[in-house]
């Protein structure tokens, strides 16, 4: 006969196995877990899956990623691949800023636009705050004043429309003390 498990046996078995390997479930699963008392509150809500420990890296560049649209942060991450080691995918501005903090990562990759603290804001913070990550703004906004200002702060720029191609290569060019900004379509300012 098959034991059956109640919901706190089964969430902390999930959790042993998450913390086994590193790995802190956030956001979805943190208040179920929060209700029955399994894991301590954490200020990283917003953190859809965190490592704990950034030396599993196995010298892959960690990286926290930072965009208000789940469906992007999936692809970068199938884009990033073995080559990176994520650390941190957050929705919002605050939370990369804390996650950056946190996790002490060598590559931020910021949207623009995000809520409550947009991704040029959570740039400054992150330069205020004398973080030494390298920062990849992806973007949709194909404007020369963005351009300009991440250029002030020794970021790249890379395009969404072009995150397929460019992203790889601002990586390496950042990581390698570079900068990397894409080309604009005939109707940005940049080509």
């Amino acid at each position: 006969m098959a034991a059956s498990l109640s919901l706190d046996q089964g969430l902390g078995a999930i959790l042993s196995l998450l913390k086994r390997y590193r790995w802190w479930p956030m956001s979805r699963l943190d208040s179920s877990v929060r209700r029955h008392g399994l894991l301590k509150t954490n200020k990283l809500d917003g953190v859809f899956f965190a490592r704990e420990n950034s030396m599993i890296s196995n010298g892959r560049p960690t990286v926290v990623l930072a965009d208000d649209h789940e469906r992007v942060r999936n692809r970068v991450a199938e884009l990033l691949g073995a080559e990176c080691c994520i650390v941190a995918s957050v929705n919002d501005g605050h939370l990369s800023v804390e996650a950056a903090e946190r996790f002490k990562p060598d590559l931020i990759i910021l949207d623009i636009s995000m809520p409550s603290l947009d991704g040029i804001q959570a740039a400054q913070e992150i330069r205020r705050r004398g973080l030494a990550c390298k920062i990849i703004f992806l973007t949709v906004q194909e404007d020369a004043d963005y351009v300009q200002i991440a250029n002030q702060m020794g970021a790249s720029y890379v395009l969404k429309a072009r995150m397929h191609v460019d992203l790889p290569l601002a990586i390496k060019a950042v990581l390698a003390e570079g900068m990397f900004v894409s080309s604009f379509s005939a109707s940005g300012v940049i080509r």
